[in-house]
């Protein structure tokens, strides 16, 4: 059968190609709703983005201030968090960083990040205007680290003890084996049985068809009889209790990291003026990783702060379903719609010119809760409502760090 079928079927059927990773899967559902669209006009739902968005927030360990200010940048970007409908005229048939709902949601979720909590926060003051802005709290990066590693070794451990999760026995490796406990070698072995081993005797068609190799299959197995595995009934219980055991470990991460917040003193622009100040505002030196390249970079020249930032994206696009590489395309992408949006108002304010997109966009910050992000990216956000200070000044080299409060 294998043999008559088109070529671009023949990788569904091989199984000794390498497993799927993160961006295969979603490139697989990408290209089946296209086919649903295209060929049926159907059109696939949005996912549901409160949940998932609150799930990822908690996932990373995040203040829930990222929730409101995703909800609030999605006004400029207006993503749907669906694929793209390619029966209309204006769509582009090209997939993008983008394309996938997933892709959005978390890419928005890194830029609110590094627009509330930077990761050179302990190096790098930046002071809000007003005491009531989120942007008084501060994120203590390397605490963040420490629970991350922390989690990350409970999780290691509770699996070595509680033998192999079900669903993973097929990443298991060679190496992997080497190191397996008794439990989890029984374990294995009695899902490979299970899976690909086949006790009963093949037909004589059968054996004509695939050349005699299930003749030999059969042999053997008659020289080394197996006992049946009967299918294992507990496996739903111990995903659950496992599942529940991470969540609580989560939920201790959590409240580890809420613990670790800091504060940042407000200096409103009366007092940078009385005492002659020029302080830095939230958002500036907003940082850019235009490659994963970039991220690798930061890593090695910036010690701490480059290994958060670059833990903090791989968590960031395993959480998403998405790869290093395609995580870092979209959020790229996200910062360039806001860039295009901010062009488009600063044109709006000098020649005053009134369109229709800013008039739909404050309808829909009625329908958001306020918050108050900051950002070199939205120094401008004054129309959107997103933050205290929109009017924030560039970078200042020239800062004299000792004598600014915390």
């Amino acid at each position: 059968m294998k043999d008559r079928l088109p070529g671009e079927y023949h990788q569904s059927l091989d199984t000794t190609m390498r497993l799927p990773g993160p961006d295969d899967l979603q490139k697989a559902i990408y290209h089946r709703a296209r086919w649903f669209n295209i060929s049926f006009g159907m059109v696939m739902p949005s996912i549901n983005q409160n949940l998932l968005l609150l799930y990822y927030v908690r996932r990373l360990a995040l203040p829930l201030e990222v929730y409101t200010t995703v909800r609030r940048l999605n006004t400029i970007t207006r993503y749907g968090f669906t694929y793209p409908d390619m029966t209309k005229p204006l769509e582009t048939t090209r997939r993008q960083p983008t394309s996938y709902p997933e892709s959005q949601l978390m890419s928005l979720v890194v830029v609110a990040t590094k627009l509330l909590f930077p990761f050179d926060a302990e190096t790098v003051k930046r002071y809000p205007k007003d005491a009531n802005d989120f942007t008084t709290l501060r994120m203590d990066w390397p605490s963040w680290l420490e629970a991350k590693t922390g989690f990350d070794r409970d999780i290691t451990t509770a699996r070595d003890t509680n033998g192999l999760k079900p669903g993973s026995e097929i990443l298991v490796t060679d190496s992997d084996i080497l190191g397996m406990t008794d439990d989890q070698l029984d374990h294995f072995m009695s899902w490979y049985q299970r899976t690909w081993i086949k006790n009963s005797a093949p037909s004589q068609h059968t054996q004509v068809q695939d050349g005699g190799s299930g003749s030999m299959d059969r042999e053997i197995l008659e020289m080394f009889p197996l006992p049946d595995v009967p299918e294992r009934r507990e496996s739903r219980e111990q995903n659950e209790r496992l599942q529940a055991e991470e969540d609580a470990r989560l939920t201790d991460r959590i409240k580890q990291v809420q613990r670790s917040l800091g504060s940042r003193q407000a200096i409103s622009e009366e007092d940078e003026l009385e005492q002659g100040l020029d302080v830095m505002r939230p958002g500036a030196r907003y940082p850019r990783y235009a490659k994963v390249e970039d991220l690798d970079r930061a890593a090695e020249s910036m010690a701490v702060i480059g290994h958060v930032a670059r833990t903090f994206h791989e968590e960031a696009a395993q959480t998403a379903c998405l790869s290093l590489k395609a995580l870092v395309a979209a959020v790229n992408r996200t910062e360039e719609k806001i860039e295009l949006w901010l062009v488009a108002k600063r044109r709006e304010d000098i020649i005053g010119d009134d369109g229709s997109d800013s008039s739909d966009i404050d309808e829909d910050i009625a329908a958001v809760p306020e918050t108050s992000p900051p950002g070199k990216l939205a120094k401008e956000f004054n129309g959107l409502g997103l933050g205290l200070s929109p009017h924030v000044e560039d970078d200042a080299e020239n800062v004299d760090m000792q004598m600014l409060p915390e």
